[in-house]
């Protein structure tokens, strides 16, 4: 089976492609900067977490204030798609 990208399973640079577009359309959070994180190989796609840095202006305090899945996934299909607590825990092997 192909993906949109031409390929049966999506090579990490094709992910990273499609994870940074999806980065990039997070609305900003006031003080943070959305980060990358690195991919890892799961089933039916590539997963990475959601990371964001404080930026220097932003003094330090309890959480990030802003609240998003823990992390998403670049299926094989192209598409991107959250990943909730309990999935987490299913991809993680727990």
């Amino acid at each position: 089976m192909e993906n949109e990208m031409g390929t049966g399973m999506l090579t990490y640079e094709e992910a990273v492609q499609l994870a940074r577009q999806h980065i990039e359309s997070l609305r900003p959070i006031e003080g943070w900067v959305w980060r990358l994180s690195e991919g890892v190989r799961v089933k039916g796609g590539w997963y990475f977490d959601y990371a964001a840095d404080r930026l220097p202006s932003n003094p330090p305090g309890p959480g990030t204030g802003f609240g998003y899945a823990p992390s998403f996934l670049v299926t094989d299909s192209g598409l991107v798609r959250p990943v909730g607590w309990p999935e987490l825990r299913q991809l993680q092997g727990g």
